[in-house]
């Protein structure tokens, strides 16, 4: 019998006084953990909300009053945390108080370990270099550019967001003193940034390549250019891919025509033209700079008719420009056609067309296209060399020069050709001597003196990398045939062996060593299906290894071609 013992009113009591402590702690442990999930939940809540908001102006481009509020009021009732300083220099950007909207951004930023909201981390680097380049400051806009780029690749969101390479890119050509750092940085996301679209790849080249070119490191420029047509002429699933193949083809012109590859220049020029696009105003506006450049080719190459032929293509999109677009275009084809006339020495007709473009400088406000004062200008000096004007024109070659100097525009050579000549007309042999040492410099430190061939030896040469990247593709194929063989064969030799170890096991008395012919019966007749059914399965092998040799001996053959 078990004893039973008696608790006493004691002990009951302080039972009961613990189990109701518990209850209690348990109690207002839950009612914590509601109230923080509850304000946590509302802040969270919040915080997308005001983070809408901004979404919301962004694509609108400005800040409207009933966001404005909502931001204020998240701004009254919220902690100073990241969203509360991102919000906050947002506010300060839209106001014009640059300094504080930095200042917001960078205490937002030294808490950006706090959240996992992809748009607050890399928007608040966005709009901190908005400021910086209101404030006209460059110091920080790569580092921000690469922060921003950091978390874009982070999130299969972002890392395809064409507004935001957009943005960058712009942050990136606006900064000519670190254009290799800005090279360097959107090359490193094009080659280690995972899960790409080809259209982010095909505008990374794009951008690449005239960062390139901005450093006048051409062969790279060209090898991005490459890329980016090979992209767009090998998939199909890029919208408007015309429009960026029409660019490439541009761009690649233009660099024959800083190389002074002119005829290669027209060549390409063609090509872009010929590219079919869809919206009317951007096929006006591409190319027509496409015709400018290639007219500036001919009148190179001293092809003034041509020239002049060439322009006539500008009367089919000159009236599909904006007007901003259009004046500048205008005034490009009345530059070239003055020339032209310079050349004929139809001197009247020329300054007749320098004065439509000189009219046309005047109410030009909105810029299409930089730097068309310079040009009208060299081709007033021109007019004046002709008419042996020669103090008028170098007047104003030296204003020219003090420009070039200054905005670092590279018309150093030509000018000094020019004045080379005008010294030798004068038979000032002092001055000749000096502007012909100088012009002989300029050359060098231009690096002109390049094969005629240049271009067309980049292109080899990346068409020799494509080739070297297939053929290792070949290789990669050609090794796991290979080892499929390999394998096959394997199987093969251990199936036979298998089976003639096998049969000996099955068919022979292991006492006397003789064949067990009753056993042999039993045993063909319990199998005779299953060696129907081996024999296919080993005739299915041997032709797939035939298949797989088929295969292999045609990729040799291919690679030796």
């Amino acid at each position: 019998m078990p004893e039973w013992k008696l608790v006493s009113g004691e002990t009951l009591k302080i039972r009961k006084k613990k189990a109701t402590f518990a209850i209690i702690f348990i109690s207002i442990f839950i009612i914590i953990g509601i109230v923080t999930f509850s304000y946590l939940r509302l802040k969270s809540s919040r915080e997308s909300a005001a983070v809408s908001c901004i979404e919301e102006d962004i694509k609108k481009g400005s800040v409207s009053g009933k966001n404005r509020e909502k931001l204020e009021s998240y701004l009254s009732e919220e902690g100073q945390d990241v969203s509360y300083y991102f919000i906050k220099g947002y506010l300060d950007y839209q106001d014009a108080e640059y300094e504080m909207a930095i200042e917001n951004f960078k205490l937002a930023a030294k808490s950006m370990t706090d959240t996992d909201d992809s748009f607050l981390k890399i928007y608040t680097y966005i709009f901190w270099n908005y400021a910086l380049e209101e404030m006209g400051e460059t110091e920080d806009l790569i580092q921000n550019s690469k922060m921003a780029l950091t978390y874009m690749a982070q999130d299969k969101a972002y890392k395809n967001d064409m507004f935001l390479h957009r943005e960058i890119a712009a942050f990136l050509f606006n900064n000519a003193a670190h254009i290799g750092e800005s090279t360097e940085l959107l090359t490193d996301y094009l080659n280690n940034t995972r899960g790409l679209s080809n259209k982010v790849k095909v505008q990374l080249n794009g951008n690449i390549g005239q960062l390139y070119s901005l450093n006048e490191r051409y062969s790279e420029a060209l090898m991005h250019y490459f890329d980016g047509i090979y992209i767009i002429d090998t998939t199909s699933d890029i919208p408007d891919d015309n429009y960026y193949k029409c660019k490439f083809l541009t761009c690649i012109g233009d660099i024959n025509f800083m190389l002074e590859e002119y005829e290669n220049a027209i060549s390409y020029y063609k090509d872009a033209i010929k590219v079919t696009l869809d919206d009317k105003n951007r096929e006006a506006s591409d190319k027509s700079l496409s015709v400018i450049n290639g007219a500036h080719a001919y009148i190179k190459l001293g092809q003034y008719e041509k020239a002049i032929v060439w322009l006539q293509q500008l009367d089919e999109w000159i009236p599909n420009l904006e007007a901003y677009a259009r004046d500048d275009i205008e005034i490009l084809k009345n530059d070239i056609l003055a020339k032209a006339e310079i050349h004929n020495e139809q001197f009247e007709k020329a300054e007749e067309y320098l004065e439509n473009a000189a009219a046309l400088l005047e109410n030009d406000d909105e810029e299409f296209s930089s730097k068309k004062d310079v040009y009208v200008n060299l081709t007033y000096a021109e007019l004046y060399m002709a008419q042996t004007r020669y103090e008028e024109a170098l007047s104003l070659y030296e204003q020219l020069l003090s420009q070039s100097a200054e905005e670092e525009l590279g018309l150093e050579e030509v000018i000094y050709q020019q004045m080379c000549k005008i010294y030798q007309e004068r038979n000032d042999f002092e001055n000749y001597k000096k502007y012909s040492t100088l012009y002989s410099d300029q050359i060098i430190k231009n690096n002109k003196n390049f094969s005629k061939t240049y271009v067309s030896s980049i292109r080899e040469v990346y068409q020799y990398q494509l080739l070297a990247k297939k053929e290792g593709q070949y290789q990669v194929a050609l090794l796991v045939n290979i080892t499929v063989i390999l394998g096959l064969l394997v199987i093969v030799v251990w199936t036979v062996r298998s089976g003639m170890k096998s049969r000996k096991m099955s068919f022979t008395d292991s006492m006397t060593g003789l064949f067990n012919r009753k056993y042999l019966t039993y045993y063909l007749e319990k199998n005779r299906k299953n060696y129907g059914k081996n024999r296919l399965l080993f005739l299915l092998l041997i032709l797939t290894i035939l298949k797989s040799i088929t295969i292999i001996t045609d990729m040799f053959k291919e690679i030796l071609r």
